[in-house]
């Protein structure tokens, strides 16, 4: 039944507020005791579907740019790879350290925007 909830929560504010489900995901799974790596990868798991079907809704009312996307998709493919490989070979504790630190440099910026 939790994972239900937090798959409804994740998906209603990814589409609403164009956020990954990162933000309820990894502090979901880590809760109940599953590991950040693990955590880090459900998250993304979910990211597909969720962002597929926004994007879609999105397009259809004309809030997509093509050559906006063109322009960051090849340096988001290099960060992802970047990324993934790193998240994969870093202590556990700092993986974690590091994705609470970015969620707080977030909030902060959202906040003071």
């Amino acid at each position: 039944m939790i994972f239900l909830a937090a798959g409804v929560l994740g998906g209603f504010i990814s589409g609403l507020m164009g956020v990954g489900t990162a933000a309820i995901y990894v502090p979901l799974m880590l809760y109940l005791g599953y590991g950040q790596l693990y955590a880090q990868s459900i998250a993304l798991i979910m990211i597909v579907p969720a962002s597929l079907i926004s994007v879609f809704i999105y397009y259809k009312y004309g809030a997509i740019k093509l050559k906006g996307i063109l322009m960051l998709l090849i340096p988001a493919v290099v960060g992802s790879l970047v990324g993934s490989y790193l998240a994969s070979i870093l202590p556990v504790d700092i993986l974690r350290k590091l994705f609470g630190l970015s969620m707080v440099y977030i909030a902060y910026k959202i906040w003071r925007s």
